[in-house]
């Protein structure tokens, strides 16, 4: 609450120091700099046919959890679920400032309150940067969408944004982008602080921290009248550990994980037609809310240990048409490709035994000036083993699938 007063109290000050000069323009000063407000209010009522794994006090779909029987041999996560919830809400400042160095200073703060702390009525700090904009080059510092995330979105209105099939997150990161005609080129150092990666201390910023050595993405991407395509690489080093302790002693170690993951993404539009696509080879991104993370190689006797990182394949597509109103389907297929080598101790996001994901969805949207009205049907399977291989792929499986019917009301201002 106390969170949510400061933001409040901040946006009160904008408000009334600003003076008014459009709908949603707050105002511009003598300098010419422009402070632009904009949010929602939205609403999502979603029901389940069984239980899942969510998160933004279930609004945040996953997927379906496996089979947990009873004496009976009934699954007691076929049980159903709804609600409606409108934390999600959002508000946001845009400014724009005077020529420095020649660049276009721009920042942005946005919050909703969908937290992530446990306590669903926290203010959250989605976005918060400041950047500079030369026109051909740009420099980002702060928090944001990450590179891997805002590359290409797929057209669904579920908060989870294709989520875990597609990379989400985001982070803080310095970003520099240098665009010449068609042609974009991104490279970005990124640090972690709510979108976390996993280890044996469970998900903690930790490993990124200590390893000394920020998460690096690079990519480049060409651009036409109608058609967008690209590719990038991400590269994650992670130190698991500080120390090791048996039963008698405790030693100070020095073991990292090193991770690659290479994505390419496409989009075409024509008229009021657009189709997107993105595919990614992930190695340990959990930290994107992917099910993924490492495992332990083998340990020696003063607890130096060697990494292996959890090998995926994620690829989705979404086809969409109209304008007021609007129809899209989603596609999505995940395949767990366990590690190169056996494993002892595995360290995960996710069940460790899904051997791979299958969804299926299609919405319509309707607006009508600043309401939007949508309905989201979503069908989620999981092939869940019961065999778990010593290098993390899965046999001897069976299926879980969950429908989800989601229904949105969103008032634009």
């Amino acid at each position: 609450m106390k969170n949510i007063k400061t933001f409040l109290l901040v946006l009160a000050i904008a408000l009334i120091t600003v003076p008014a000069t459009a709908k949603v323009r707050l105002g511009q000063t003598k300098d010419s700099t422009t402070y632009d407000f904009y949010g929602f209010i939205r609403n999502y009522f979603a029901t389940d046919s069984r239980q899942n794994k969510m998160a933004g006090e279930e609004q945040f779909y996953l997927y379906p959890l496996d089979e947990y029987l009873d004496d009976n041999g009934n699954d007691i996560n076929a049980a159903a679920r709804i609600r409606l919830l409108a934390i999600t809400t959002r508000l946001g400042l845009d400014i724009t400032a005077n020529e420095l160095w020649g660049a276009i200073p721009k920042a942005k703060i946005e919050a909703d309150f969908n937290g992530f702390s446990g306590y669903p009525l926290l203010c959250r700090l989605r976005q918060a940067y400041i950047e500079l904009d030369w026109g051909k080059q740009d420099i980002l510092i702060g928090k944001t969408w990450h590179p891997i995330t805002s590359s290409v979105m797929p057209d669904v209105f579920s908060l989870a944004s294709g989520s875990p099939f597609n990379p989400f997150s985001r982070t803080q990161m310095v970003k520099y982008t240098y665009k010449k005609n068609n042609l974009r080129f991104i490279g970005a150092a990124l640090f972690q602080s709510q979108y976390l990666s996993v280890g044996p201390d469970g998900a903690s910023s930790d490993y990124d921290r200590n390893s000394l050595s920020p998460e690096l993405y690079l990519s480049a991407d060409y651009k036409s009248n109608n058609f967008f395509f690209g590719g990038g690489i991400d590269l994650l080093r992670l130190k698991p550990r500080l120390f090791y302790t048996n039963n008698t002693a405790t030693f100070k170690t020095n073991d990292y994980i090193n991770s690659f993951s290479g994505l390419v993404y496409a989009e075409y539009k024509q008229g009021l037609f657009t189709a997107k696509a993105k595919s990614i080879y992930a190695e340990n991104t959990a930290q994107l809310f992917m099910v993924s993370g490492f495992a332990m190689k083998e340990q020696d006797s003063v607890g130096n240990a060697s990494y292996l990182p959890m090998r995926s394949q994620s690829t989705w597509l979404t086809a969409s048409y109209g304008k007021e109103t609007k129809i899209a389907a989603f596609l999505g297929y995940m395949k767990n490709f366990g590690t190169t080598e056996n494993c002892t101790e595995v360290y995960m996001r996710g069940p460790t035994n899904m051997d791979k994901m299958f969804r299926l969805s299609a919405n319509v949207m309707h607006t009508y000036q600043n309401l939007v009205l949508g309905l989201e049907l979503e069908n989620t399977s999981v092939w869940y083993g019961n065999t778990i291989n010593f290098d993390s792929t899965v046999t001897d499986t069976h299926i879980v699938s969950n429908l989800r019917c989601c229904i949105m009301v969103k008032y634009l201002f």
